[in-house]
């Protein structure tokens, strides 16, 4: 027999035990409340009067039918309201979703390759060799004017030509 197994049975065998000693607990409890119950019968049977069981059904009944009557039109008012109440949180949690959509994803910027021909793509080479003759790093003029990083290695060469031999 291993260690674990050993260990397995210990604690199954405490577990049992304190089982056992809550049963215990609990028989003796009831024990006790057995014997207060019959301690005072005889004083609770001495001191009722002697009532009709109709009239004291009557008496029990009514204001139990009065309570579910007034806990039925509570329901009703309640689950007529609910279609109003539950369209205005879906309504809500779309907004939200929406909110959180535009967090996440900003309005677009001049990034990638978002200029591709036109007057728009001749502003970006102007802008790119202004930025390059200036000694801007090729990555930051990429960033900011769209274009591709072969673009911007060209521009570079073609702005520097005396730095770059043929």
């Amino acid at each position: 027999m291993t260690l674990w197994n050993f260990l397995v049975i210990l604690c199954l065998m405490l577990l049992y035990m304190g089982i056992g000693i809550i049963f215990l607990q609990i028989r003796r409890l009831r024990e006790d409340v057995k014997a207060a119950a019959e301690r005072a019968a005889p004083v609770l049977r001495e001191s009722e009067p002697e009532l009709d069981p109709q009239k004291v059904a009557d008496g029990i009944v009514e204001p139990i039918l009065q309570e579910l009557g007034a806990m039925e039109d509570k329901l009703v008012h309640e689950m007529s309201g609910l279609p109003k109440r539950f369209s205005e949180e879906l309504e809500g949690i779309r907004r939200e979703v929406q909110f959180m959509q535009q967090r996440s994803n900003p309005m677009p910027t001049n990034t990638g390759n978002e200029v591709r021909d036109g007057p728009g793509k001749r502003d970006a080479y102007r802008e790119a060799k202004l930025l390059l003759t200036n000694g801007v790093d090729e990555e930051r003029v990429i960033e900011e004017t769209g274009l591709t990083v072969e673009e911007v290695s060209l521009l570079k060469r073609l702005s520097n030509p005396d730095r770059n031999p043929p």
